[in-house]
């Protein structure tokens, strides 16, 4: 239900604040952004409708304890909302450490802008265009978990982990492969700009973490680990603010320390809630499991390269990769985990 509810928010958002922008545009552009930021209060609110519908059409559950579940919740929800206050805060404070970093350096404030956008509006939506679908897989797997969790299956636990992780993974290089290959053609067909296309190039590969972090959050919240996720949450936000300010200053960063400290950190956040839940729960990923994912990059790789040298039409080649990608993600088996 969440996550139907989640693709009715952003298909309404999307929709009607397409249709803002058209209807609102004759009355100035300040008024037709101004409209079209109110689409995503309608998306919200028609997601809420569905939801609360659902919940009507569930029938009760007799609780199997007279114990109050008012403790647990409340020991579930502070840490979670601690922890989304304090990305707030991190989120409101990035711009202005980075337009003081910048000022101090002799950057005026339409460079400032320039280089905040070229991040934020053009580089980031673009690298992480298919995130969505590791959000929506870390939505789907909260339930299942936690049930495991609660009956004390720890096999079950594994099996959903790294089953989530490969296939929040598999996007990501299919993705990446293509920005490394085709990130300003993608711009440009996006955006009709080139601006931010140099970061898509330069760093694509190494966002890959990105498509694994929200699945790892989501199962950590499914274990019940928030505490731990708002002490990293809090800690990985300090040291984000401080290095966005810090890495402004060193020669050959500049402008680019916005972006590398998001990269940073989302490579750090990742692998500590890898490692955590590995160290934890006693699980690895097997060798055939790490063989089939390299065959299916390297493979990836080299028929793109091959379709380069027949075909100049980047669309073209990205709808044939994308075809190949996935037969070759059907042949190879690579979700099916080893043994389990």
């Amino acid at each position: 239900v969440s996550a139907i509810a989640n693709l009715i928010e952003q298909v309404t958002r999307i929709g009607v604040g397409i249709i803002f922008l058209y209807l609102f545009l004759p009355y100035g552009l300040i008024t037709s952004v101004s409209m079209s930021v109110l689409s995503m209060g309608v998306g919200e609110l028609i997601s809420l409708v569905y939801i609360i519908i659902k919940i009507r059409k569930c029938k009760p559950v007799n609780p199997v304890t007279n114990a109050s579940p008012n403790r647990a919740i409340i020991e579930m929800a502070l840490p979670s909302t601690f922890s989304r206050l304090v990305g707030n805060l991190t989120e409101f404070l990035e711009p202005i450490i980075y337009t003081a970093a910048l000022s101090l350096l002799g950057f005026t404030s339409t460079e400032i802008l320039f280089h905040y956008s070229s991040i934020t509006a053009y580089a980031l939506p673009l690298i992480t265009m298919c995130s969505f679908i590791s959000q929506s897989i870390a939505t789907s797997i909260i339930p299942n978990i936690s049930l495991s969790n609660a009956l004390g299956k720890n096999n079950e636990i594994i099996y959903y982990i790294k089953k989530s992780l490969l296939l929040s993974l598999v996007p990501g290089i299919l993705v990446t492969i293509l920005l490394l290959n085709y990130s300003y053609e993608y711009m440009n067909l996006v955006y009709k700009t080139e601006i931010g296309a140099d970061y898509a190039t330069r760093l694509g590969l190494f966002f890959i973490f990105y498509y694994l972090l929200s699945p790892l959050w989501a199962i950590m919240q499914a274990l019940g680990r928030t505490r731990f996720l708002f002490r990293l949450n809090l800690i990985s936000s300090i040291i984000k603010l401080a290095l966005i300010f810090g890495l402004s200053f060193l020669p050959g960063i500049g402008p680019s320390s916005l972006i590398l400290t998001l990269l940073l950190n989302t490579i750090a956040c990742s692998l500590i809630l890898y490692f955590y839940l590995a160290n934890r729960l006693r699980f690895r990923f097997h060798r055939p499991e790490i063989i089939k994912l390299f065959i299916l990059s390297i493979a990836s790789v080299l028929v793109l390269e091959i379709l380069k040298a027949g075909i100049s039409h980047y669309l073209l080649n990205t709808i044939i990769l994308t075809l190949i990608f996935i037969l070759l993600f059907k042949v190879l088996k690579v979700t099916d985990l080893h043994n389990e």
